[in-house]
């Protein structure tokens, strides 16, 4: 994978997790970044390759009813998909590539 990429994904999970780090409201995040911002995160977020589990099913943001099992034993801990799916979310993005 391209350097610049890398950095720019270290770069945008950093920005992001300052963000979510002192507010999970909607309305907050939607003023610190815009639906084009949101659009290019999520693009460069999925260009992560960190590993096979986050690139499953990386736009699958249609079924809030996913159960979260804090019991799987996952080595990952990166927050791209996460991140990109709550964007989505969020913004309403169907599919931003």
């Amino acid at each position: 994978m391209n350097n610049s990429i890398n950095i720019d994904i270290k770069n945008i999970l950093y920005y992001l997790d300052n963000i979510f780090k002192y507010s999970n409201n909607q309305i907050l995040i939607k003023k610190n970044i815009d639906y084009n911002i949101a659009k290019e995160y999520i693009q460069t977020l999925y260009l992560c390759n960190c590993c096979k589990r986050h690139k499953n099913k990386f736009y699958n943001h249609y079924n809030f009813n996913l159960q979260f099992n804090q019991n799987q034993n996952h080595k990952c801990k990166c927050k791209c998909r996460h991140y990109a799916r709550f964007l989505m979310r969020i913004f309403s993005i169907n599919n931003a590539i």
